[in-house]
């Protein structure tokens, strides 16, 4: 885990190396200082935080910390409501549909293993868990 401001030499030095090397310092000096005005923010502080998820090398998390400048109350618009409806609503039926497509494997490998004569349990089947009486 990183904690870090913002750096200019960090992205001062992300520059072509010909092009860095023939800068004289003065062009130097005013180039960082554009760098530094360009990346602060008037209104907020932010610290970044890295944290690398070490068994995905390619996986890290970001996170920054700063007070809250947005509105505490936000409206939604009419169309937004219906957006906000069509969100939820796609979520269930993605959720239904993941359901069942893990139902229907579940119930492809149990009947596999029926048809294969294969019995973990013995005298134990799933029709005997569900019986419908």
């Amino acid at each position: 885990m990183k904690v870090e401001p913002f750096n200019k030499e960090y992205f001062f030095n992300q520059c072509d190396p010909t092009i860095k090397d023939s800068l004289s310092d003065e062009q130097s000096r005013e180039v960082k200082r554009l760098l530094k005005l360009s990346m602060q923010c008037t209104r907020t502080k932010a610290t970044k935080v890295n944290f690398d998820i070490w068994f995905f090398g390619i996986y890290f998390v970001t996170l920054y910390f700063g007070k809250e400048h947005r509105s505490p109350l936000r409206r939604f618009k009419e169309s937004s409501k219906v957006e906000v409806f069509v969100s939820i609503m796609s979520m269930i039926f993605s959720s239904l549909f993941t359901l069942s497509i893990i139902v229907a494997i579940f119930l492809t490998l149990y009947y596999v293993k029926t048809f294969a004569g294969i019995d973990f349990f013995e005298e134990s089947h799933l029709s005997d868990i569900f019986k419908m009486e």
